[in-house]
């Protein structure tokens, strides 16, 4: 760990301003409109002064006391329909302009002292905008007969594009990159579904989960041999879709005491990282199926 000289304090003033509008169709179904702005400060991790050194591994991290925090202004419409029994459908449409984003920026020198070390730093970009539209679902089945009542489903999905401008390169004066790429982590299509019962002593739950690739760090600066899905790419987190479930049973004459099994995994998903496509691996994570069993005991009034 190496000491820098601190540059001193940052000093600003912030007004969180926000207005919605809600347009009542009927009992049931709502039509809402807003607008708000929004303020994310830099982590104070990131803000320190300093440089770690990790020679051993080629790698070097440093601080960023410049950062600036980032600002947002929100805009979003929203379609509601309450569903007789218990039950919503939603839809809506979402839009964010942010300015000064936060990247974490992560750069290969190819001369100099540091030649062929991994350099990250938080830095701040010039704007970057969010765009998309999402969907709900979510019903109870309690006008179906008999055992059928107990069913039910949640489920939702958005879709969602992204795009920064990297901040401009002093001895350049062009940006430090050109290509616009997407916020890290912004995946495009992201949805779940969970399947649901509750009747009597048993309570159940199988729940999908899906997230298609997205950045982890930036990596690719422009001209980079073999392009931005070349081995010199950003590092992208692999697609991902993760299986899960639950069961709840309450043991008879044993006043508030349920079984609990869950299993987590149940696809065996893999987990990993790879740089620019895929056939350009960096690790790749097996961690198998997760099972746990347990009691739960309820006391009072809310043991049922």
């Amino acid at each position: 760990m190496q000491d820098l000289p601190a540059l001193g304090p940052q000093t600003y003033t912030n007004f969180w301003s926000s207005v919605q509008v809600q347009y009542n169709f009927s009992g049931t179904t709502n039509l809402r409109a807003a607008y708000g702005r929004g303020t994310a400060r830099p982590n104070f991790g990131d803000l320190p002064p300093f440089q770690l050194f990790e020679p051993s591994n080629q790698r070097l991290s440093e601080g960023n006391p410049n950062l600036k925090p980032t600002h947002a202004n929100d805009y979003d419409l929203l379609f509601e329909h309450y569903l007789k029994s218990v039950g919503i459908i939603e839809g809506g449409w979402f839009d964010k302009d942010l300015s000064d984003p936060i990247f974490q920026i992560q750069t290969f020198p190819t001369s100099g002292p540091l030649a062929g070390f991994r350099v990250r730093q938080p830095v701040n970009g010039r704007k970057a905008h969010i765009t998309g539209v999402e969907f709900a679902w979510q019903q109870h089945f309690t006008f179906l007969p008999g055992f059928l009542s107990g069913f039910g489903v949640s489920t939702n999905y958005s879709y969602t594009t992204s795009r920064a401008k990297f901040p401009i390169d002093p001895n350049t004066g062009k940006p430090t990159r050109s290509d616009n790429p997407a916020l890290l982590r912004q995946a495009p299509n992201n949805w779940n579904f969970d399947a649901t019962y509750d009747k009597g002593p048993l309570s159940a739950r199988l729940g999908l989960t899906h997230n298609d690739r997205n950045i982890f760090a930036y990596n690719y600066t422009d001209g980079a041999d073999g392009g931005i899905n070349g081995p010199n790419g950003d590092m992208y987190y692999y697609l991902h879709t993760l299986v899960d479930a639950q069961v709840s049973y309450r043991l008879p004459r044993a006043y508030g005491t349920h079984l609990i099994v869950s299993i987590l995994n149940l696809n065996d998903e893999v987990f990993g990282f790879y740089q620019g496509s895929e056939q350009f691996p960096i690790q790749r994570e097996y961690y198998s199926r997760t099972i746990a069993v347990g009691l739960r005991w309820t006391s009072g009034s809310n043991a049922r």
